[in-house]
């Protein structure tokens, strides 16, 4: 017998619905798994960077993990607290549920290490089924940007580079754009610092305070991405430190992990207005439109007239351009101002010729530099001689040339000794040979004897050249010369421009009435004992040299005269003369005081002394006439410096030097 069932009342029908509808609801609610539980005080994800980090802020702090509010807790469920797959916690909850129940706190110590660590949790609730969450990494990052490896130097635009930076760049430009080379592990929230200070001794380890900055954006960290560039504002780069300056940079990553400083980039900063109205300069040795090698022993000065130029700076340098030469820059001075141009310089296009070429100055200041005006030079350095070779050239402008022959003199004796002049050459010229002759047609070759002040002979060099060459010399300028047994005799040649000297030669001069005359004394010398006496600026020269002549009983009388003349001379050999610096004295009728104890000249340093600017000297010759017509003839030299240091400068009485 079949029993037919009865159909479902409304209300059943409803709740059949309703109870079908949330099974399929449950078949399709989303993964049951549990929020991952919430780390505090951790950094979370960003776009570019996925990671949780736990900031270095933070180190040595514990780390409290949190069950999230979104799962419900109920009295005995119960909760694990998992870390790295090692469970740390069991706790079952009681009733009621505190909130502090849902925290767990990693102490530092178990963090402390660099790595990733990974936690989670589990819940069991009161029918015993276990759901674990899911997990949540912290990431401890212990390693500086770029390996802690010093990045390359920065980029900045080559224009500064090359010239500075100026004010009128920075007028011109809102800003400058430094270009920061990419770390090896460039990661998008990286901070970028860009460090701005003076060049010092060394790098600052640490750079105190940033003068802009950048945070890398996801864009800016995929490979193969630009360069980031950080931009710093102009005008604020008017309030910063000028001068040398190193601009350099550092990566921070999100940690607060500091990477080392870069290497710097020096740039010169100046914003001062730029040497404007620059003066052309004079060379004063030029002024007769030549400079010869005279002039080039004489010292060469490059002058700039006052007022020089407009906007000076301490710190600006002077550079003189001669010819195709730079001469190292000198700091500035007043004006006007002198700068030395060395041989070197001044031979530089040729040291044997004759040309004319542009000269002037630069104001250096930093990477910049502002040209004068030219102005037009003519140089002759050309000597007689034979061209092609042998042309015994010079080494430099140093009047000996050690490449001519040496002249001889000759005697009339029997048997006659080269240099030696005997009895039978007494009250007669001499004669002096040259072979071979060094010179051409057109030249000029001239004799000189001692100290004498002029040449004694000048030969003029016809077609074909004699040789030997021979000079005459006149007994009286023999007897002038004076007494010798080493009397130095040399030859220059002269083409019209240039004179050069031959090496000395020695020549024996007994036959002049001789007497044993002793050397000049100079009271004021510089105490030390040198072979050659030395008026220094400790001897105040500008209050003129006392020569002293010593006194000689044996040689002097009463009524005898002693003439004592003075000589100035740019080297300290006594070679080059320098013109109209002589003085001559003559004592008359010497008293019984004067012959027994000397007497004292000063030379005047107005016009004799003052114009001997180099390491010059200074020759004191004194003649004694005695009343019956025989004379005797002494020279002494003296070193006179008045250089500080290797030169220019010069002491003088209101800038002696310090004497004490």
């Amino acid at each position: 017998m079949t029993t037919s069932r009865s159909t479902p009342s409304a209300a059943e029908q409803t709740r059949q619905a309703f109870r079908k509808k949330r099974l399929e609801r449950a078949r399709q609610d989303p993964d049951p798994t549990p929020d991952a539980p919430e780390l505090n005080g951790v950094l979370g994800a960003i776009p570019g960077d996925d990671r949780n980090l736990w900031p270095k802020t933070q180190w040595g702090n514990d780390l409290t993990i949190r069950v999230p509010n979104s799962l419900a807790l109920n009295p005995g469920e119960e909760l694990y607290f998992v870390m790295d797959d090692v469970q740390l916690a069991h706790v079952v909850l009681p009733d009621p549920v505190e909130d502090k129940l849902r925290e767990y706190v990693i102490t530092a110590e178990q963090i402390k290490d660099e790595g990733v660590y990974k936690f989670l949790y589990k819940h069991t609730n009161g029918d015993g089924n276990t759901n674990a969450s899911s997990p949540r990494s912290l990431s401890v990052d212990h390693l500086p940007p770029n390996g802690g490896v010093a990045g390359p130097y920065p980029e900045l635009p080559q224009e500064i580079i090359d010239n500075g930076l100026t004010l009128a760049y920075l007028n011109s430009h809102a800003s400058v754009d430094v270009k920061i080379p990419r770390s090896s592990d460039i990661t998008a929230g990286d901070e970028i610092l860009l460090y701005w200070g003076p060049v010092g001794t060394k790098q600052e380890p640490d750079p105190v305070d940033p003068v802009a900055s950048l945070t890398v954006t996801e864009d800016a960290a995929l490979p193969g991405a630009a360069r980031p560039v950080v931009g710093l504002a102009s005008d604020e780069i008017k309030k910063l430190t000028q001068g040398l300056i190193a601009v350099l940079y550092r990566y921070v990553d999100r940690t607060g992990n500091l990477g080392q400083p870069s290497q710097w980039q020096e740039i010169h900063v100046d914003l001062n207005p730029l040497a404007e109205n620059l003066v052309a300069p004079t060379v004063p040795l030029a002024d007769d439109g030549l400079i010869d090698r005279a002039d080039a022993r004489l010292n060469v000065y490059l002058e700039i007239p006052a007022p020089g130029y407009d906007n000076p700076q301490p710190g600006d340098l002077i550079e003189v351009n001669w010819e195709n030469t730079t001469v190292p820059a000198v700091p500035l001075s007043s004006f006007p101002m002198s700068i030395f141009v060395d041989w070197p310089t001044l031979s530089e296009g040729g040291e044997l010729d004759a040309r004319t070429f542009k000269v002037s100055y630069s104001v250096v200041r930093g990477l910049a530099r502002t040209r004068s005006p030219e102005i037009d030079i003519a140089v002759d350095f050309s000597v007689a001689g034979i061209d092609p070779d042998p042309d015994p050239d010079p080494a430099g402008p140093d009047p000996i040339n050690d490449k001519l022959p040496r002249v001889v003199v000759k005697s009339r004796e029997a048997s006659p000794v080269d240099n030696v002049l005997g009895p039978a050459d007494k009250d007669q010229d001499a004669q002096a040979q040259l072979t071979p002759n060094p010179v051409v047609d057109g030249q000029f070759l001239r004799l000189y004897w001692g100290a004498l002040p002029s040449y004694v002979d000048e030969v003029a060099v016809t077609n074909p050249p004699a040789d030997p060459v021979v000079f005459n010399v006149p007994w009286d300028r023999i007897r002038e010369g004076g007494y010798s047994e080493k009397l130095p005799v040399y030859y220059s040649t002269w083409n019209g421009t240039n004179e050069q000297e031959s090496v000395r030669t020695e020549v024996d001069v007994r036959i002049v009435d001789a007497i044993g005359l002793a050397d000049v004394e100079f009271p004021d010398r510089y105490p030390g004992n040198p072979t050659t006496p030395i008026i220094n600026c400790c001897s105040k020269p500008w209050d003129g040299i006392k020569a002293r002549i010593p006194g000689d009983p044996v040689n002097f009388a009463v009524g005898d005269s002693v003439t004592v003349s003075w000589r100035g001379y740019e080297d300290a050999q006594g070679n080059t003369a320098i013109d109209g610096t002589d003085y001559t004295e003559t004592v008359r009728n010497l008293n019984d005081d004067q012959v027994n104890n000397g007497f004292i000249v000063t030379v005047p340093y107005d016009i004799h002394v003052e114009p001997i600017v180099t390491r010059g000297s200074g020759r004191v010759t004194y003649v004694l006439t005695k009343a019956s017509g025989q004379t005797g003839t002494h020279s002494t030299l003296v070193i006179v410096t008045r250089l500080f240091g290797a030169g220019p400068s010069l002491c003088t009485p209101a800038f002696p030097g310090d004497c004490s």
